[in-house]
């Protein structure tokens, strides 16, 4: 089996390979946000990496020692390449309705909550996986910035 990566790891590469970001650590969630400028409150969510289970978020079963899940968005073009169609909405404390086993470590797959907007995850991924998954960070940050633009042009 490979080597599966530890958070600090894949934090020193978005850092060092991302620019223009806005880190913040809430709940054992480290969120990426784009914002430059510092213009926008927050700025647009780029990627996260979450250490634990939420009231609402249980799927990938993320309170197992060591686990983690690193999320993205996609838009809809290249999510519907890897996937097809988004699913529609999960109500609130349930997954969305696609057949994967949101607890599956180091397997690229849609997000269990936000796969109707396009996020994609991998637990706990493996160095071979990651190498794969870096892929997708870097049209998530094109996304990112795509995003940001538009926002701030209406400010």
């Amino acid at each position: 089996m490979s080597e599966n990566l530890t958070i600090d790891f894949i934090q020193k590469y978005i850092e060092s390979n991302f620019k223009g970001l806005v880190y913040k650590f809430t709940y054992k969630e480290h969120s990426f946000f784009y914002n430059p400028d510092r213009v926008l409150k927050n700025g647009v969510y780029f990627c996260t990496v979450k250490e634990n289970d939420g009231v609402n978020d249980k799927a990938s079963n993320l309170n197992r020692k060591g686990v983690f899940r690193l999320s993205c968005s996609l838009c809809d073009q290249d999510y519907q390449k890897l996937f097809g169609q988004k699913p529609k909405k999960a109500l609130k404390g349930e997954v969305v309705n696609l057949n994967y086993d949101f607890s599956m470590l180091d397997f690229i797959m849609p997000h269990p909550i936000y796969a109707y907007m396009g996020y994609i995850c991998i637990n706990s991924p493996s160095r071979k996986n990651f190498e794969i998954f870096k892929n997708y960070l870097g049209l998530s940050y094109q996304k990112a910035i795509k995003t940001y633009q538009k926002r701030i042009v209406v400010l």
